[in-house]
């Protein structure tokens, strides 16, 4: 199926219900604790906002990598909707089903904020599921025979790894 429209589904739904904020998190992703600390004030703020948080590729079930580009993830998962927003992902560079973090609505312009707090996708943290996402990405993307090297660092193993901070744990 298409990921897009899953995620039109469920932002439509939310909207349907009254809410003006979504928090969009993966089965396999956790959030760090100290959000829950914190959400009260975040969605506080005014107009179309999108919050960006650290998106942290866990290598096990307690380290995440951070070397190259793998440190600089980040996803906008915590935003302000609206009714009537519209959701079409056709036009950014990254559209293809199931690639990129394209969660909030698409026709209007978010403030983005940066925010100090993790989401630990644990997608990648065995090597099994790593080389599983890598294939599925290889098959999904229209043009992975132009760039057949494009998803192999999912199997790389040795890299900079960082433990989760015991500052800094998830729910």
């Amino acid at each position: 199926g298409d990921e897009r429209l899953r995620r039109k589904a469920l932002l439509d739904c939310a909207v349907d219900h009254g809410a003006g904020w979504v928090l969009a998190v993966d089965p396999a992703e956790r959030i760090e604790s100290a959000l829950a600390d914190r959400i009260r004030d975040l969605v506080r703020a005014d107009g179309l906002v999108a919050y960006e948080l650290r998106l942290r590729a866990m290598f096990s079930e307690s380290e995440y990598r951070v070397d190259g580009g793998w440190g600089l993830f980040a996803a906008r998962r915590l935003f302000s909707i609206r009714p009537g927003f519209r959701y079409d992902r056709a036009g950014l560079a990254d559209h293809r089903v199931g690639f990129g973090d394209h969660w909030y609505p698409s026709d209007t312009p978010y403030r983005i904020i940066k925010e100090d707090l993790n989401i630990y996708d644990f997608r990648t943290a065995t090597a099994e599921r790593r080389r599983r996402l890598r294939d599925l990405r290889l098959h999904l993307d229209p043009v992975a025979e132009q760039r057949p090297f494009a998803y192999e660092s999912l199997l790389h193993e040795k890299g900079d790894m960082h433990p989760i901070p015991a500052d800094r744990p998830y729910h």
